[in-house]
């Protein structure tokens, strides 16, 4: 199965809805990731992959059952197959620059490929290799958003059509009408798809902030488990990171700010450093020797105010 992957759209014009689906890729900025293998608590395994502004997606790229990052650079995807620290395992390239990506397991090998979606066409690949589509199908709407899950458990991933909050599922990889269709939340939601309880069938999952609201079943109805992680501005998706045959929620954030450099301390006033300064250019004694201690690390007296080098400038003055 897929990972889910949260804050895409794939969608013609790409702003139609915040929905998160299933095999998109993961949104935001950042090069370091946080995975829990819980619905609760913090993250068992972080890691780094790529550059901060990298398209990422997840997905089963070695047939192994836990999902792993990928790089999309253009037309060409680089590939790890742990979620670890490092280079790429292994490249290939498909599609063009701009084409919408999505991710799954198409013909059920239990390995994750590349779907191109140009308007409401899908060109199937069945490996992780530079070549054409192995098949062409139509669906939906050109501006849809799509989703992508296993919805029948038949290891085989395929295309569900969001619209607001009604959902068409399709059962196949094929041209046709949807096999059925589902509401679930609110039009404006955040969507992820996951397997939640390991029953080999894909579901949805509501996002609103840090609160998670999962569905067992692609029927409409409340939700089964809420749980609450991460932060509200945190970028979500959704995978199974170890492989035990549920999916849990992962986060990409952006690298930290570095603090901003102190203030320079304030200069004495005064004149800039030069020969010709002399007491004359200082109202009191005070701000003589302000101006003496100042600039005397980096140009020694300068103007000689100090003339008896006791370490008191312009002595005269009031």
């Amino acid at each position: 199965m897929v990972a889910g992957v949260a804050l895409g759209t794939v969608a013609a014009g790409l702003g139609a809805l915040p929905a998160s689906a299933q095999g998109d890729p993961v949104g935001g900025r950042g090069s370091t990731y946080y995975l829990n293998d819980l619905f609760t608590g913090s993250a068992n395994n972080v890691f780094t992959y790529g550059d901060a502004s990298d398209v990422i997606y997840f997905g089963d790229w070695d047939g192994n059952g836990s999902d792993t990052p990928m790089i999309q650079r253009g037309s060409t995807f680089f590939v790890r197959n742990s979620n670890s620290s490092g280079g790429a395992d292994y490249t290939f390239s498909y599609g063009d620059p701009g084409d919408a990506v999505l991710v799954g397991d198409w013909d059920g090998d239990g390995t994750d490929t590349l779907t191109v979606k140009r308007g409401s066409t899908f060109f199937v690949k069945n490996s992780t290799t530079t070549g054409v589509a192995d098949s062409v199908i139509g669906y939906g709407d050109p501006g849809d958003v799509v989703l992508v899950g296993d919805w029948n458990g038949d290891g085989i991933d395929t295309f569900t059509v969001r619209r607001q909050s009604t959902f068409f599922v399709k059962d196949s990889i094929s041209t046709g009408a949807a096999d059925y269709t589902f509401g679930y939340g609110d039009p404006g939601d955040v969507v992820h798809v996951g397997d939640w309880d390991g029953n080999s069938t894909d579901t949805l999952a509501v996002r609103r902030g840090i609160g998670y609201y999962l569905r067992n079943s692609t029927t409409s109805g409340a939700a089964d488990v809420v749980f609450s992680y991460g932060n509200p501005d945190d970028v979500a998706f959704t995978g199974d990171w170890n492989g035990d045959g549920s999916d849990t929620i992962g986060v990409r954030r952006p690298p930290v700010a570095p603090a901003p450099a102190p203030a320079p301390a304030p200069g004495p006033g005064g004149p800039a450093p030069a020969s010709n300064v002399n007491c004359g250019n200082f109202p009191t004694h005070a701000a003589a020797q302000a101006w003496y201690i100042y600039y005397l690390p980096t140009y020694g007296d300068i103007a000689q105010l100090d003339r008896d080098n006791d370490g008191s400038a312009c002595e005269t003055l009031p």
